[in-house]
């Protein structure tokens, strides 16, 4: 069956052990696969092409910059930018976290949110609504730009960006589902520092307000690498004489291309909405649509009149000091509930030292870090001495050997939850406040615990 197939702003890896190949100054390429009667009428045509560097920065692009390509929609000028692959944007289902100035560099940011682009269906996006939010870290603005002008050049509708580029993770969620959203960016790097030196972070949510799965940020890494892969299945035909079955014919292609609308910066510190052409910009309140769906989930009123009732506390007496509960026959402590029968053990633990403890009621309370000799707190101690109180410490447990195995690696991670003590065991429940009955459902004799569960009940072994 005759096949044939043109690929343009491609660049191919075939060798020239294929005949009939021929060349032009043009540095176009066609070849046709003359020995191998089944493929005689496969034939290809490749373009190679040298991308020219560009920078996409906050500001708008000079229409007149000679590598630039002008499109007109409307009233809406849309450029493509030629750009080359950068390594190293590995994408996980928290999106992309880097130092800021990595941000920073040409085309960094930019790159990797074309490849989302490219990475989507049409209709994710295409004509529809986005959510743009951040944290208010440091490079938000200037990357909030960026951003935007991208989204209007690859067709997006309309955007609405938290005032001064702030939504929080939640609240971009909630944004996406009340608006019905196509998805959503949100700049944030969670937990880490922020600064000139520090953190910056990038990840896209969906429609539903849920973190991009991993079949799409897969997709968006593939598209920032170097290397594209188009596959072209052949089966059971023979192609080139070292190899046996072709199945795949990888054909190598550069990401070019950039496309940007021509547009100044949005002013994003005044609610509204800016129009350009057929795409808009809404600048929205970064509280008001969360505040209203907690709203919906608490009971505010209910719980603010919890809180400012006289006799609503923490504690039965806030005011107390540690020499308040102790009296010449010794300690007397009031609890605001009854025990439960696990706390009872660690309540005696509790009295036991207590009586070696003595008052001296002459002398202001104080905070004293007992594992220095001044009473000072420091890092380095409290962590030598959780190290030393870590259970297997300088012991012969064969950790390494965990990894090692060749069990799946679900199994190596149960295992070493399990070496810990970590399995969330009914007794490891409880010492998480959860009222239950500790008891194993298999036999039903004993305490149910890591060790007894996997070494020592009777039905389990």
């Amino acid at each position: 069956m005759a096949m044939e197939s043109a690929l343009t702003s491609t660049r191919v890896s075939i060798p020239s052990l294929c005949s009939g190949i021929s060349s032009s100054h043009h540095h176009h390429r066609s070849f046709s696969f003359l020995n191998f009667p089944k493929l005689s009428s496969f034939k290809c045509s490749f373009r190679t092409i040298s991308p020219v560097p560009f920078v996409v920065s906050a500001s708008s692009v000079s229409p007149s910059s000679p590598s630039t390509s002008v499109a007109q929609s409307q009233d809406l000028k849309i450029k493509s930018v030629p750009t080359k692959p950068i390594e190293g944007q590995k994408t996980g289902t928290s999106g992309l976290r880097k130092k800021v100035k990595v941000f920073m560099q040409d085309n960094y940011l930019a790159n990797w949110i074309q490849a989302l682009f490219n990475s989507l269906p049409l209709e994710d996006y295409k004509n529809g609504l986005l959510v743009l939010g951040g944290d208010g870290r440091y490079f938000n603005r200037e990357a909030a730009q960026i951003i935007i002008k991208i989204a209007a050049g690859n067709g997006v509708g309309k955007i609405l960006v938290g005032k001064d580029g702030i939504l929080s993770t939640p609240a971009v969620s909630a944004v996406i589902r009340k608006r019905e959203a196509n998805g959503g960016f949100i700049m944030s790097a969670s937990h880490n520092p922020g600064g000139p030196e520090y953190d910056w972070g990038i990840k896209f949510n969906y429609s539903s307000g849920q973190p991009a799965p991993e079949s799409i940020t897969d997709k968006i890494y593939g598209n920032t690498l170097s290397v594209r892969f188009h596959h072209l299945v052949l089966n059971n035909m023979l192609f080139l004489f070292y190899i046996r079955r072709l199945n795949v014919a990888m054909i190598q292609r550069k990401i070019s291309e950039i496309k940007i609308a021509d547009i100044p910066d949005v002013d994003l510190s005044q609610l509204g909405v800016t129009k350009y052409g057929n795409f808009s910009v809404g600048v929205v309140d970064p509280v008001a649509d969360y505040l209203e769906l907690m709203e919906n989930v608490f009971d505010f009123s209910l719980i603010r009149s919890l809180v400012s009732r006289p006799d609503f506390s923490r504690c039965n007496s806030k005011d107390e000091v540690v020499a308040d509960f102790y009296l010449n026959t010794g300690w007397q402590m009031n609890f605001r509930r009854n025990l439960n029968d696990w706390e009872i053990d660690d309540f005696c633990q509790l009295l036991l030292q207590l009586d070696y403890t003595h008052i001296d009621q002459s002398k202001e309370d104080s905070l004293v870090w007992i594992a220095s000799n001044d009473g000072t707190f420091s890092v380095k101690k409290c962590y030598s001495l959780l190290m030393k109180q870590t259970r297997f410490w300088n012991t012969s447990w064969p950790w390494k050997e965990i990894w090692r195995t060749k069990a799946p690696i679900k199994v190596a991670c149960f295992g070493w939850i399990a070496a810990w003590g970590a399995c969330l065991t009914q007794d490891n429940l409880q010492k998480r406040g959860f009222a239950l009955s500790n008891r194993c459902y298999l036999c039903e004799e004993e305490l149910e615990a890591v060790n007894h569960l996997l070494l020592h009940c009777k039905i389990a072994r």
